[in-house]
């Protein structure tokens, strides 16, 4: 059942974020034609339509990521906790099911909106002859850059995952709670959502107090320091990452008791 609800969820937002980031990539390749061919072509008419499609692909790169947004937090809160709630929560799926669903999804668009936005900068920035030279440059990156190198963007690239997956898990918490309040939901979330905010950075700084002051904690900080070549940095990578998913795992668990046992729909 869960993945027949991400088929549904992608093709409920890809119709609209598809052709957002299709036209941002198109934009900044148009942009940059015209950019560079300023002097050639130069005249009012031209300058003007330069400076429109300019204007345009910084449009489309602010709604890549401001819309994109705004959609993921549409889909959890109408879809799940407005009318279509009604629906939904008569399919043969459990609660956490649909939160994962969403959840995967929005993490999906996340990596496609950033995606785009780095194409797009791309065709902004690089001529014909240099995306040919991209091909080899790349191979040769593969080829003489280390292992530890390639394992550390891998860890990167799961710390970005999971932090945009806890992002989201606290968006969702945040508007779960909101739904909690008879009245001004919409403010009730946002005020959910700043109180985790603050919380959780009591709560940070608090860890980082007891780190810097505590001699045995300083300890843990010097084995990782004194750990043979990088292995100490993919421990700490580790840890991170860990940490990141306990917080998640937290918000999921309180969203996923909102939505089971007060969930209210009127």
């Amino acid at each position: 059942m869960l993945s027949k609800l991400i088929r549904y969820e992608w093709k409920a937002v890809a119709r609209v974020c598809i052709p957002m980031y299709g036209g941002l990539i198109l934009a900044a390749m148009l942009t940059h034609f015209l950019l560079g061919n300023l002097e050639r072509f130069s005249s009012t008419l031209y300058d003007i339509i330069t400076m429109a499609m300019s204007t345009l692909c910084f449009g489309l790169f602010m709604a890549a990521f401001v819309l994109t947004l705004i959609i993921q937090i549409q889909r959890f809160s109408k879809n799940l906790l407005g009318d279509e709630g009604y629906l939904m929560f008569t399919l043969p799926a459990s609660v956490s099911q649909h939160i994962t669903a969403k959840l995967v999804v929005a993490v999906l668009l996340d990596v496609l909106s950033v995606a785009a936005a780095i194409l797009a900068v791309l065709a902004l920035a690089l001529d014909g002859t240099m995306w040919l030279d991209l091909p080899g440059d790349f191979f040769d990156m593969i080829v003489y850059v280390d292992w530890s190198d390639w394992l550390l963007l891998l860890e990167v690239l799961i710390l970005c995952l999971a932090a945009g997956a806890v992002c989201m898990l606290h968006i969702y918490a945040s508007i779960a709670v909101g739904h909690l309040a008879r009245k001004h939901r919409t403010l009730a979330a946002f005020g959910a959502y700043f109180g985790f905010a603050v919380a959780l950075n009591i709560l940070f700084t608090g860890l980082l107090e007891i780190f810097v002051s505590s001699p045995w904690m300083a300890e843990i900080g010097r084995w990782f320091m004194e750990q043979e070549g990088d292995v100490g940095g993919h421990l700490l990578m580790w840890v991170l990452i860990l940490g990141i998913a306990v917080l998640g795992a937290g918000f999921f668990a309180l969203t996923r008791y909102l939505l089971k046992n007060h969930l209210n729909l009127e």
